[in-house]
């Protein structure tokens, strides 16, 4: 008798060992889906206030990007 209740509170302490990360990774994610910014049908940031959609106020566009750091555009 005393083998058997060994063996059930050993594979019900194993079981939970083994679903405790699985459920803490569920419960993250669905923190995630909940917390998540809805999307507004834009796909990116919004402008800044006083900024201009698309081309600069001159009309010419934006100025070549080349040269040191210009990948910080």
């Amino acid at each position: 008798m005393g083998l058997l209740v060994t063996l059930v509170i050993f594979v019900a302490v194993f079981v939970t060992f083994l679903l405790a990360p699985l459920l803490a990774l569920l419960l993250g994610y669905l923190g995630y889906v909940v917390m998540r910014p809805r999307s507004s049908g834009s796909s990116g940031p919004a402008p800044a206030a006083g900024a201009a959609a698309g081309p600069d106020a001159t009309g010419a566009g934006d100025p070549p990007v080349h040269g040191f750091g210009a990948g910080a555009r």
